[in-house]
């Protein structure tokens, strides 16, 4: 049981650290859009 317990923190993080990821992506798009439309 504590192994499933360990995949499922495990998987959480990942797809944390994932969606951060995309967030910070997200906003350097924003950072070069505005640049760009300066």
């Amino acid at each position: 049981m504590w192994l499933f317990s360990l995949f499922y923190h495990a998987k959480n993080r990942f797809s944390l650290a994932a969606k951060e990821r995309e967030e910070l992506l997200d906003f350097a798009r924003y950072q070069n859009g505005a640049f760009i439309v300066k």
